[in-house]
């Protein structure tokens, strides 16, 4: 296959994009869609490849996949085993298992399915930026595709070569179509698995067919080819219509829309264009075959190896703290490890004869990263590897309810339709005056709140609903199954009908649902990224409903509920918004007590009063606004944790000791700084009571 220069010049393009994104996302919104530009070019060139040996009947499976493999196991393998001992200096035992899972996923091309099977937000959530091997996933697509390929179409060459354009172009039809469908319904799934990027790959190689069906013919006739001459010059204008249409995808398409879809044709049709319809003449063609581009070009491959673990491991290493001159510091740094990576392993492993002495240092560091990614995974990271003080603030991961899978209910078949009188009891079942109601931060309440209550000889049932705020008809938009409005009818009827228990304990993650985004502290911790929008079960499938009328009906909905249970005579104790943390609190505390080398470290963690005060603020204002009333108590936990241990900051870890068991929820030990105000305000009605 002749060398087309310009190649090298969009592969130069596709990586930097995907670098300059990786660092800088809002600069360049679009950048992601470089991998997207490396799909079709793959596409192109193995096409391209498989056809010219096929034709002259000199096509080889056994050579297809050696080449294959000399391109890209070398580099990657190195890369990973060059990141071994940095993993494990920087990474927590949970972090280090993952890498070891993803270690031996990405050697057998698979890490796709992994990140696909993992939980969280997908490629653009923020906790994904801490996934060393991440970038991997597009290395398994397109190592599955070779894997594949190559068999069905020397199969539909030697059954069906007349056809084989139209049958490639319904593959390609129905693969698009495949992915508009996943994108919508199945988003993560999409993304990450080659169902739905096939087609992208498969553009890709019908270019390639038509540009050696051209060719040949070309070659045929010399008319032919003086015409073929002015027809490319004439329609060069394609070319730099390609070109425009990649700028404009980078610039433009962020990581909001669907992906992939039909906004993904932009720069996949930006490709094939300029690899069809390419005139030297052009200026896009200057710009793609300038020395120092096509040398990124030729870089390329090492250079996206390198530059997503190389940032991952930055940001371990400054407990995000990181900063851009910090991000470009280490991109900068990539280009030599890229090249040193290209001319001493990718060049000779790929070009250069596989010597006695290649093939065992390919083997044994092979052997390496495969023990590794084993031994890391089934000792789940060797936590002793900690510091005595981290791996005792690791402990408080466990530190949260023991019964939460017995009791509650929550989006399950088996759990939201079990009947209320079979609720847990928190406390002394023999004095059973009221309920708890409300999410997972109620739950994460429930423990302490039971052992306290006890201690007074009172208990509560548990009516605690995984994700569901205790606001009575709403609904969360992302969860079309979800049971929550049913559920807290359930429990208003119930308490209506057991006049007895009028106590009624409320506390809910009322911020997340009412802002509908997740929490960023603004100190570098952001939770998974997550759509915890509420609405007013009328308004469910309303797609003319505003963000404001929205905001307003959940408020609505707020004081409604609080009133209902008032006018049913019910003692409201109503707790405020526990603060978030943004940070897996316990990860990060014993982050911060790992190694004496860490940038940053700092024995105790906290985010700013400030923050949780403006995410908050209107929150805070709602549940104010309903005035003060005899039933009424107010419990507010930030005035607990917040500028009282650490002035302005609210405490997430403090000596040792972490008061949350992940980003959002109290362990058992913060949970005990904010159930006594809760007896507190239970008592208070009966000093009450006794004064009337």
């Amino acid at each position: 296959m002749k060398y087309r220069s310009e190649i090298d010049g969009l592969r130069a393009i596709a990586v930097l994009s995907v670098m300059v994104f990786h660092i800088a996302p809002n600069f360049l919104v679009g950048g992601y869609l470089g991998v997207d530009i490396f799909f079709v070019i793959s596409g192109f060139l193995i096409t391209s490849i498989i056809l010219e040996k096929a034709l002259k009947n000199e096509f080889s499976f056994i050579e297809f996949y050696q080449r294959r493999i000399k391109r890209i196991m070398p580099a990657l393998i190195f890369m990973m085993a060059f990141f071994i001992p940095v993993s494990w200096l920087l990474l927590m035992p949970n972090e280090l298992q993952r890498f070891g899972r993803t270690l031996i996923a990405s050697f057998f091309s698979f890490s796709n399915v992994i990140f696909w099977r993992e939980s969280g937000g997908g490629y653009f959530a923020p906790n994904s930026e801490l996934k060393p091997l991440l970038h991997t996933w597009s290395l398994g697509v397109e190592e599955q595709f070779y894997l594949i390929f190559p068999i069905v179409l020397i199969l539909l060459l030697r059954l069906f070569r007349k056809h084989i354009f139209v049958i490639g172009l319904l593959s390609l039809i129905a693969s698009f179509a495949l992915s508009n469908y996943l994108s919508v319904y199945h988003a993560k799934f999409s993304f990450f698995m080659i169902f739905s990027r096939f087609w992208e790959l498969l553009v890709g190689g019908l270019v390639a067919y038509v540009l050696l069906t051209r060719q040949d013919k070309t070659r045929q006739d010399k008319t032919r080819q003086d015409k073929t001459r002015q027809a490319n010059t004439k329609l060069s204008f394609f070319s730099t219509l390609g070109f425009i249409l990649i700028i404009l995808s980078l610039i433009f398409l962020d990581d909001t829309l669907l992906h992939p879809s039909f906004y993904t044709l932009i720069p996949t049709v930006g490709v094939c264009l300029i690899i069809l319809f390419n005139d030297e003449n052009s200026i896009e063609n200057k710009i793609l075959q300038n020395r120092i581009i096509v040398f990124i070009g030729l870089l390329s491959y090492s250079l996206y190896l390198w530059h997503y673990p190389l940032l991952v491991f930055y940001k371990h290493y400054a407990l995000f703290k990181h900063d851009m001159f910090g991000k470009i510091i280490v991109i900068c740094l990539t280009f030599p490890f890229a090249y040193l990576s290209w001319k001493f392993i990718e060049q000779p492993f790929r070009h250069g004869k596989w010597t006695v002495t290649k093939r065992w240092t390919f083997f044994l560091t092979s052997l390496a990263v495969l023990n590794y990614g084993f031994y890391t995974y089934v000792y789940q990271g060797f936590s002793n590897r900690l510091s005595t003080q981290a791996q005792k603030i690791l402990t408080f991961k466990n530190d949260k309810n023991p019964r939460r899978g017995e009791c509650g209910y929550y989006a399950g078949k088996d759990k939201q339709n079990k009947s209320l009188d079979k609720a847990c009891i928190l406390g002394n079942k023999n004095n059973v005056i009221g309920a708890l109601i409300g999410d997972s931060h109620a739950e994460a309440l429930s423990f302490s709140l039971g052992k306290n209550l006890a201690k007074e000889n009172m208990a509560v049932m548990n009516f605690w609903y995984s994700g569901c705020s205790p606001i009575m008809e709403i609904k969360r938009i992302a969860n079309k199954e979800h049971q929550c409005a049913r559920h807290n009818n359930r429990v208003i009827s119930y308490l209506q009908d057991n006049p007895k228990l009028d106590i009624v304990i409320l506390e809910g993650r009322y911020s997340a649902y009412f802002q509908g985004k997740e929490f960023n502290n603004n100190d570098g911790g952001i939770e998974p990224k997550g759509d915890f929008r509420s609405v007013n079960i009328e308004d469910f499938e309303n797609p003319n409903l505003s963000e404001q009328q929205r905001k307003n009906n959940v408020k609505e909905k707020m004081v409604k509920t609080i009133n209902h249970y008032l006018t049913m005579g019910k003692k409201i104790v109503l707790v405020y918004p526990i603060p978030e943390v943004g940070w897996n609190a316990p990860n990060e505390g014993a982050k911060r007590n790992f190694q004496p080398f860490m940038k940053n470290k700092n024995q105790n963690v906290s985010t700013s009063y400030q923050v949780f005060k403006e995410r908050n603020k209107e929150v805070i204002e709602i549940l104010d606004s309903i005035g003060e009333h005899k039933n009424l108590r107010r419990v507010y936990p930030h005035k607990v944790l917040c500028d009282t241990f650490i002035k302005n900051r609210c405490v997430a870890v403090l000596n040792g000791k972490s008061f949350y068991y992940d980003d959002d929820h109290l362990s058992i030990y913060g949970s005990e700084f904010i159930t006594p105000k809760i007896i507190e305000a239970i008592k208070s009605f009966d000093k009450n009571k006794q004064k009337e």
